[in-house]
């Protein structure tokens, strides 16, 4: 069996690799841009628990503000002033009570329980974050119901199915990294 302080470190660098990677597997629409960014913010929690994907996830963002081409559009500290940086700040702060609730209800419940919870802070940080960009940086008026139909609305159907995606593949995935 691997030792822990081998292990761990292994897998926060898996998971920063995952969602890098996940940001630029796009599957053609030619209505919206399509990733597979969320699909793997929904699984990582679940499969790594908090801590791991909270490092992971921490790394990934770091290396996109320092320079890194990583994101979606390239990298750069000024991200943060794009309206949808708070979509990725969201990711951060979502992967903690997901893996928190799947390591407590751990069955297909507990993982649909988790998404949901992962992807409303996400939804919730990125409007709030996108709405005040939009307003205060971009210094355009927007309310916050065309924010909501700009910035989320076009995006629940897609996230619907990466969630169906994700709580069917997650049994498979803990089973391949969290096998003794």
């Amino acid at each position: 069996m691997i030792d822990d302080r081998y292990k761990y470190p292994v897998y926060i660098g898996l998971i920063t690799a995952m969602v890098t990677i996940s940001t630029f597997i796009r599957i053609p629409n030619p209505y919206l841009p399509f990733t597979l960014q969320m699909l793997v913010i929904f699984i990582i929690p679940v499969v790594f628990g908090s801590r791991l994907s909270f490092y992971g996830v921490l790394i990934y963002l770091v290396l996109g503000l320092i320079g890194l081409p990583i994101f979606a559009s390239g990298g750069g500290i000024s991200y943060f002033l794009r309206p949808s940086f708070g979509f990725l700040i969201g990711f951060l702060f979502a992967v903690i009570p997901a893996g928190v609730i799947a390591k407590k209800i751990d069955n297909i419940y507990g993982y649909a329980l988790s998404i949901l919870i992962s992807l409303s802070i996400i939804y919730l940080i990125g409007l709030v974050y996108f709405y005040l960009n939009i307003n205060y940086i971009q210094n355009k008026a927007m309310d916050i119901d065309t924010a909501f139909k700009v910035s989320i609305l076009p995006f629940i159907i897609p996230e619907i199915v990466k969630m169906v995606i994700a709580i069917l593949l997650i049994p498979a995935i803990k089973r391949i990294f969290l096998s003794k």
